[in-house]
């Protein structure tokens, strides 16, 4: 049976997109086809027409039906058919011929052909999808009850539509089968009736090309109620495809192989993390031996370093940068894998490597690198406004594979950001990178911060409340389909994973100021950090809570609140002896595990200087208690504030053990990079061994602390190192000098005072960046 029109199907990798590569036609265009077709198979020349029109397009018979003579066109056709037919010319013979009667002014009107019901309900399934979609962004920012209604009112009336096609139309037994596949999907997706997808998938899987499709929408619903069982089912359909059935194609084994992947790294464990990292490498090597897929060696090698940046293992970062290189080897130029969404992955991951490991100054070489790039969306018609990306294949295979990719070539289609969040995502970054710089103020860290900030706060694209670059015009232009439709659960989730960097932006944000002294800027983004809803949802083992929990206290200590930063980093949110600090097998615990350990020292900073009440652990037993946590750490920042904090906290009188543990954090501070604990090491070396003597030595650390503490912007430390060289210079004897510092830094001009400030040292928190 031919249809006017066909269900397109092109499953991705997690999520499969059911609309046309092509825009479908609305119902009125359909109809208009579908009659079009039916006249011109009864011989008629144009589309049929309503009975108003009928007289516009009647022809009038022939007035005369006697033979016209060649090239004689005037008696055919009146020019007027109600004028006065004229007279008959009287023949010779002594009979008159019989007049000929008259024929109808008019034709008769073509008889309409039946109503097609099954291409009219089809058609108006896919016209409520669409509809329901279109409103899925609104609703996704802004929840009302009624558009909630109407949403699902109208995904129900369109499931209804292919259920009465499926129980009262026999169809052919493809057909059937396509249709029973866009039915699950959208069971799938858009409500929980997984057992009624699971029977409609159950009935048509017995045709080669959809059977793959069908596999895997029931291996995701599978894994909604068992993943072990849904892993085990994975394994058996790719053993089945490795062992060369008939049906094998190297590209279902990609398609399940990718799968494998994904769900394993939805099981959120060690094992899980390992089987997908074996799985990769199998893809790896499967596409290597082609010579023809690089595009699956690309995204086989973006996704491993993704997989080993979300790991705690000591050699995480190692095996990152090796996947990176396999990358970049895997983007030749004259090869099918330049795609400009991979490149801008590829060096994002980079960039946050360098960023990890860390290393300032590799950073901001690799984030050059990387804002060329970032216009690509601008200016790359390759660039889907969805943020699919497609992947060719370069192999030889039929129908049975996943989809078809760019220009009708078969390949694979992943789901990545949209040209906005990618847009977004390189400002964060590049904030980021640029709070480890030394900058006078304003730092540029801010303007990025902000832009990042600014185009989180937009709505989703295709929300009637988007906010777009251009005006009004550019909005009804982004509202009117650049942006294709998207289920609720899609456009929720988008919306999620944007409110959710929008909180880690505002935290990185937070830490920023913290590390600048600017505590009241600090307290009000943490603030609104609070009154954000996805914060609200997170629980209270999250890393996101512990990270906001541990920036309050560094405010509450940094305005001299010290007995609420006390009670804040005393919280069982900084257990060490939690799942987190022992059991750490992600990179969001082991960032758990080292805010636990900063709030520990912090907490040591402020016991150190008070007064310790009864039966409270010394200062000693702290140390020793957080010491093997520290040292198992691979952060050496940490490591290096453990030495610096070790040497401010004990005995005056202990000298040498004070002396090598400053020794050994200033040492490692060199190493590292670190501008604000090579400044603080540098004050305290001033303070403890060059005060009140007069030396050449003690007035070059104070004064190399005072250029670093003026590079950090930092208010506070710039205070100190300036007491600590103006007391210097005025034990030399340079009293001009030391009157010249104190009034670039609005001092007090008489030097007891000055003295006075600098006899109690107040350490301050550590410094965020640590």
């Amino acid at each position: 049976m031919a249809y006017p029109y066909q269900i397109h199907w092109s499953p991705a990798l997690h999520n499969p997109s059911h609309a046309s590569p092509v825009p479908p036609l609305s119902l009125a265009s359909r109809w208009k086809q579908h009659n079009q077709a039916a006249y011109q198979a009864q011989g008629h020349l144009g589309p049929p027409v309503d009975s108003s029109s009928l007289v516009q397009h009647a022809r009038p018979s022939r007035v005369d039906s006697s033979p016209s003579t060649p090239g004689d066109t005037t008696a055919s056709y009146p020019a007027n058919v109600f004028a006065p037919t004229p007279a008959p010319t009287p023949a010779p013979a002594p009979t008159p011929a019989p007049t000929p009667a008259p024929a109808p002014a008019f034709a008769p009107a073509p008889k309409e052909p039946p109503l097609d019901h099954f291409s009219l309900l089809l058609g108006l399934a896919e016209e409520y999808f669409e509809a329901a979609h279109s409103l899925a962004p609104t609703i996704a920012s802004h929840t009302e009850d009624a558009v909630v209604e109407r949403y699902y009112a109208l995904v129900a009336t369109g499931l209804g539509c292919l259920s009465t096609l499926l129980e009262r139309w026999r169809l052919q037994p493809y057909e059937e089968a396509v249709l029973r596949l866009k039915y699950a999907t959208i069971l799938a997706e858009e409500t929980e009736n997984t057992p009624e997808a699971e029977a409609a998938l159950s009935k048509g899987n017995k045709f080669v090309a959809l059977k793959h499709h069908m596999q895997h929408l029931l291996t995701r619903l599978l894994f909604r109620r068992s993943p072990r069982a849904a892993l085990k089912l994975l394994d058996t359909i790719i053993k089945e495809l490795e062992a060369g059935t008939s049906y094998q194609k190297i590209s279902s084994i990609y398609f399940f192989c990718f799968l494998r992947v994904s769900l394993s790294l939805e099981t959120a464990s060690a094992n899980g993390m390992n089987q997908a990292l074996q799985t990769l490498r199998t893809i790896s090597k499967m596409a290597g031996s082609t010579g023809r897929d690089d595009g699956v060696v690309l995204i086989a090698a973006v996704t491993e370093a993704m997989t080993h940046l979300s790991s705690s293992n000591d050699d995480a970062l190692a095996l990152a940068q090796l996947a990176i290189a396999k990358a970049r080897s895997a983007q030749r130029p004259d090869g099918i894998s330049q795609l400009p969404q991979m490149a801008v992955l590829v060096q994002m991951l980079d960039v946050i490597c360098a960023l990890t490991k860390p290393d300032p100054p590799l950073a901001s070489k690799k984030m050059q690198e990387l804002l060329p790039l970032l216009e690509e969306p601008l200016r790359n018609p390759r660039w889907a406004s969805s943020g699919a990306v497609h992947i060719p294949l370069g192999t030889n295979s039929d129908s049975t594979g996943v989809s078809p990719a760019t220009n009708g070539a078969e390949g694979l289609v992943f789901h990545w950001l949209s040209s906005d969040d990618v847009r977004i995502l390189g400002y964060f970054l590049r904030a980021v990178t640029l709070s480890y710089l030394t900058s006078p103020a304003p730092h540029p860290a801010k303007i990025f911060f902000q832009k990042a900030l600014n185009g989180l706060s937009c709505e989703l694209p295709g929300s009637i409340f988007a906010c777009a670059e251009g005006g009004p015009a550019m909005l009804m232009s982004r509202i009117g389909g650049s942006e294709p439709p998207s289920s609720l659960i899609s456009a929720a989730s988008h919306l999620r994973w944007r409110r959710t960097l929008s909180i880690y932006v505002r935290v990185h944000y937070a830490l920023f100021l913290s590390t600048s002294g600017d505590w009241v800027a600090a307290s009000e983004t943490l603030e609104t950090v609070r009154r954000e809803e996805a914060y609200a949802e997170a629980p209270p083992t999250d890393a996101l809570v512990t990270l906001v929990e541990y920036l309050s206290g560094v405010v509450y200590q940094g305005t001299g609140m010290s007995d609420a930063a006390l009670a804040i980093f005393q919280k069982p949110a900084f257990d060490l002896t939690a799942a987190f600090c022992t059991q750490a097998t992600t990179a969001r615990q082991q960032m758990q595990r080292d805010f636990a350990i900063l709030a520990h020292l912090n907490a040591i900073l402020i016991q150190g200087r008070a007064p310790r009440p009864p039966g409270e652990r010394s200062v000693d037993e702290a140390i020793a208690r957080i010491e093997p946590v520290c040292h198992a750490s691979s952060n050496r920042a940490i490591q290096t504030a453990l030495s610096f904090i070790r040497a401010n906290t004990r005995d005056p009188d202990s000298v040498l053990p004070t002396k090598k543990f400053l020794t050994e954090a200033l040492e490692a501070t060199k190493q590292l990079g670190h501008t604000q604990l090579t400044c603080m090491c540098l004050a305290s070396v001033s303070w403890k061994y060059c005060r009140g003597i007069v030396s050449e030595q003690g007035e070059k650390a104070a004064n190399t602390a005072l250029t670093l503490a003026r590079r950090t912007n930092n208010g506070l430390w710039i205070d100190v190192c300036t007491g600590l060289l103006a007391e210097s210079l005025e034990l030399q004897g340079k009293l001009a000098e030391a009157r010249l510092v104190r009034e670039e830094a609005g001092f007090p001009t008489t030097p007891t005072t000055t003295t006075k400030m600098i006899q109690q040292p107040s350490f301050p928190a550590l410094p965020s960046s640590v």
